[in-house]
């Protein structure tokens, strides 16, 4: 007979594995019996892989009767690609004694999968050749299904966060990363499979490590979401993120980790900051507007008052004493008098006129309604150099630009803005002035040879000369650009559309 005593282990256990010699037929009888009555399944198989004998366990399992099982092969019970060589299985216990443990997936009578886990060990006979195999079949389909579950629950999760802009970091209780997406990844510099069984003092700098974990414990001990604002060195530069810390927990509701989801928020700091900035240049140049309109009411009253004002008083005074000498009798003899005093009146009379015409063109050149924007640069420039004996040089285009009066207004005050911080900061002795119309833009540069302009007084919310040339050119369309090479100068570029849309919009848009 083929089937008797145990010689090296029990058969009573999955795992527990035996070889066989020969007994007698009631022993085998007496083994399947206590088989039967096993919770796993049993079977001989061939080295050709057929069934020589199954226990009842295996039966209720696949729903097959012992019978049906004596007439298949192994083969014709596997599930479509888990077909098992048995040749090949019954070859390699020619030349060795180990047992083999594989899982293997069949199909029940209704064509269901069943998984098994499946311990086969050889059975000799006397001359130690294998003539069978001792299969022991433990059904592992509800594992395999869970493990199915979880498989697809944990493809799901990363499928989910992946479509998370935001860096997602899932860690257990010991602070280990269970689960990250590549944004994640991306923030920790390193792959996903670098990251994953890994903590942050494995990952990070202790500096950030330190701080990362305190919100961490914080979030586990209180079992509260925490949110806070970080700073974080990645790649050499200092970028701010927004982390939001969750709290999870297992079946038993116990605290098994956190959640974590980092928003870089770094370029939502730079708008903020750049945004407040911008509000307080706004309202620096607001009260520089209010400050200079006083000051000018200021300086054209005083001017009005102390030439006007006194040549007007004058010329009173001497038309009145001009009237009492013609009524006098003897106002013949003094004839001559008479006429100079009436020149006198005259002289002032012009004085007067000059005076109202000078400050007439500096509230608004009428160059610049007679003859237009060219003549009115050229006129000031000359204005410039009596004043400041400093040189300037004028380039223009061969042929004169019209503009509307808005553009010509905006690109005269720059010009004379350009002029006034030549006079007061840049210790200039020339500066040269270019204009010129490329692709329906006029172009405007003005290179001095002074000390040059630092970036730190370029930036200075309070420097509202250059603040309002920006400002000028903006409203326009165009933009004002100012760079300065120490002890070589500052070159001052401003850009304006010559078309009126820009414009015409911001017009609309203030109505």
């Amino acid at each position: 007979m083929w089937l008797g005593k145990k010689s090296s282990a029990s058969v009573t256990g999955v795992g527990q594995l035996m070889e066989f010699e020969p007994v007698a037929k009631s022993d085998e009888d007496i083994l399947f019996v206590a088989l039967d009555r096993a919770g796993i399944g049993a079977a001989l198989i061939s080295a050709e892989g057929k069934f020589l004998r199954v226990n009842q366990s295996l039966c209720d399992t696949l729903e097959y009767s012992t019978q049906e099982f004596l007439v298949k092969g192994f083969h014709e019970l596997s599930h479509t690609g888990e077909y098992l060589d048995w040749n090949r299985l019954a070859q390699h216990f020619v030349k060795t004694t180990d047992t083999r443990q594989f899982e293997r997936c069949f199909e029940n009578r209704n064509g269901q999968a069943v998984w098994m886990n499946m311990i086969v060990s050889p059975i000799r006979d006397n001359q130690k050749r294998s003539i069978t195999h001792f299969a022991q079949f433990h059904n592992i389909t509800k594992y395999k299904r869970n493990e199915q579950i979880a498989r697809y629950s944990h493809d799901l999760l990363q499928g989910i966060i992946e479509g998370i802009p935001d860096a997602v970091f899932v860690k257990d209780s010991e602070g280990r990363y269970l689960l990250v997406n590549n944004a994640g990844a991306r923030l920790i510099g390193c792959g996903i499979s670098e990251v994953i069984g890994k903590n942050d003092a494995e990952l990070g700098t202790p500096e950030d490590t330190g701080r990362v974990l305190s919100m961490d414990e914080k979030a586990a001990r209180d079992g509260v979401i925490v949110v806070n604002e970080l700073a974080l060195t990645i790649e050499g530069m200092t970028r701010a993120f927004l982390f939001t810390k969750t709290p999870y927990r297992n079946q038993a509701g116990e605290l098994s980790g956190v959640v974590v989801v980092a928003h870089d928020i770094t370029d939502h700091r730079r708008s903020a900051e750049n945004l407040e900035n911008s509000r307080a240049e706004l309202r620096a140049l607001s009260a520089r507007l209010q400050s200079v309109r006083e000051e000018e009411r200021m300086r054209i009253a005083r001017e009005i008052h102390d030439e006007l004002g006194q040549l007007l008083t004058g010329l009173k005074i001497d038309v009145v004493s001009l009237g009492k000498k013609m009524a006098e009798p003897t106002a013949q003899k003094n004839w001559e008098l008479l006429k100079d005093r009436t020149q006198s009146i005259s002289n002032s009379i012009n004085t007067a006129i000059l005076t109202v015409r000078k400050i007439s063109i500096e509230l608004r050149p009428g160059l610049l309604d007679a003859v237009g924007l060219m003549a009115a640069i050229d006129w000031q420039a000359k204005e410039f150099e009596k004043r400041t004996g400093i040189k300037c040089k004028l380039k223009f285009p061969h042929e004169n630009i019209v503009l509307d009066q808005n553009r010509s207004i905006a690109i005269f005050r720059i010009f004379q803005e350009i002029l006034t911080n030549v006079t007061r900061h840049s210790q200039a002795k020339e500066v040269n002035v270019e204009i010129e119309e490329r692709d329906s833009e006029l172009f405007l540069e003005a290179v001095d040879n002074g000390r040059g302009i630092t970036a730190s007084e370029f930036s200075n919310p309070k420097s509202l000369g250059l603040l309002g040339m920006r400002e000028r050119a903006l409203l326009l369309g165009g933009e004002v650009s100012i760079r300065g090479v120490q002890g070589k100068g500052t070159t001052v570029s401003v850009r304006i559309p010559l078309e009126k849309k820009a414009l015409d919009e911001t017009n609309s848009s203030n109505q």
